[in-house]
C-alpha cells in the first residue's frame, strides 16, 4: 500500500477498534514508505529488504549497495528497550554494517551498542537530507 490511512481503512479499523499489534504494523508501513519514496525520488542506489532468521531475530529494513550495509528497525513505543536491538545485534555478528537505526515512537535521541535510536521525525528529515543511506556517496 502506498499511504498508512489507506492501509488502515482498507483493514476496516474505522468501523472498529484498531487490534492491539495494528498500531506497529502501521508504523513499520510509514517507514517504509519513506524509505522508498526516498529511494525513488532521490536516485539512491541500492535494494532495500528484510532480514530474518528462523530463530526469530529479524531486521525491518536492510538497504545494501555493493559491501555498504544499514540497518534500521522500527518500534512503535514512546521508551527504548534494549531488546529493539536483538536483530541488529544478531546480524552485526555475521556481517559489518555501515550504520545501524532503530526508529520509535520516542522523543529523545540516543546511541546504544554503536546504533542510533531516533525518534520518527528526526529520522524522516535525516532520511531526506540524505543523512541515513548516503552513505559513502552511493547517490
Amino acid at each position: 500500500w502506498f499511504d498508512s490511512g489507506v492501509l488502515n481503512c482498507s483493514a476496516g479499523a474505522f468501523q472498529q477498534p484498531m487490534p492491539a499489534d495494528w498500531r506497529g504494523v502501521l508504523f513499520e508501513h510509514a517507514v517504509h514508505h519513506e524509505l522508498s519514496s526516498y529511494l525513488a525520488y532521490s536516485g539512491t542506489k541500492g535494494s532495500l529488504g528484510y532480514w530474518g532468521t528462523p530463530g526469530g531475530s529479524e531486521i525491518d529494513f536492510l538497504w545494501w549497495y555493493g559491501d555498504t550495509i544499514v540497518a534500521i528497525e522500527t518500534k512503535c513505543s514512546a521508551e527504548f528497550r534494549k531488546e529493539y536491538l536483538k536483530g541488529i545485534l544478531s546480524f552485526s555478528e555475521t556481517a559489518a554494517l555501515a550504520a545501524s537505526y532503530v526508529i520509535y515512537c520516542g522523543s529523545k535521541e540516543l546511541r546504544v551498542a554503536g546504533t542510533r535510536v531516533l525518534p520518527f521525525r528526526q529520522f524522516a528529515e535525516m532520511l531526506h537530507k540524505g543523512e541515513i543511506l548516503n552513505i559513502h556517496g552511493s547517490l
